[in-house]
């Protein structure tokens, strides 16, 4: 068994409750494949994917009961390893279910859970393939690195789920060389918009935050 510590925070308080710490049964191997990432949280839900040596598994915890931490446990054929293959917790609408987002520098594919049994399917469905971002590159006035003599190289890196507008953020490079950031709208299943990188590193120094423009209106004082 393993332990999951944390504290909740309240809004309306402004202050942190009390240090919490739950054991978590179920899990089979004796140390992650990488520590747990940023929790992906759905109402009172909060979510984490977790990978360790034996197998791959979403751990939830109900915030309000605080009580326990339920395990379900990924198929046997989801990918789990190489450097080319990355994944990320989301949801395909605001407030839905989660899924699984899984990229393997060819397209990004999606495992989803069945609401009647909670068992994941053994079948993803395709999100995107990289040709279809790319397509969005060349509209958009984007540009590839030149053509190489080598066997091109696609990576796909998924960076981030907004999860009130549903979005996820994404890195695509060629041969290891960065073509830009582009935000992939899950219930549309298409790429909206597409950033330079201007030779910088996006999320270095930054902190991905989603805010409703409409709500915010700043307020302008003269003086006469």
């Amino acid at each position: 068994c393993r332990n999951v510590h944390f504290q909740i925070f309240s809004s309306e308080d402004g202050t942190w409750g009390r240090y919490n710490k739950i054991r978590v049964h179920k899990l089979q191997g004796s140390k992650l494949q990488r520590p747990l990432a940023r929790a992906l949280v759905v109402g009172d839900d909060a979510h984490w994917l977790c990978l360790t040596d034996k197998g791959d598994y979403v751990l939830k915890l109900q915030v309000r009961l605080v009580e326990q931490v339920m395990v379900t446990m990924l198929p046997e054929n989801f990918p789990r390893g190489g450097c080319w293959y990355h994944q990320l917790l989301a949801t395909s609408s605001a407030g839905g279910c989660p899924i699984v987002l899984v990229t393997d520098g060819n397209k990004i594919s999606a495992w989803a859970q069945s609401k009647q049994t909670g068992k994941w399917q053994r079948r993803p469905r395709v999100v995107i393939e990289i040709e279809t971002i790319l397509r969005f590159l060349d509209e958009a006035g984007g540009s590839r690195p030149p053509p190489s003599p080598w066997e091109v190289k696609h990576e796909i890196k998924l960076l981030w789920f907004a999860e009130r507008s549903g979005t996820v953020l994404i890195k695509v490079l060629i041969n290891m060389s960065t073509v830009g950031y582009f935000w992939l709208n899950l219930q549309s299943m298409k790429i909206v918009r597409w950033f330079s990188d201007r030779g910088e590193e996006y999320p270095t120094g930054n902190m991905p935050y989603e805010m409703s423009l409409a709500a915010w209106v700043p307020t302008f004082s003269s003086t006469l």
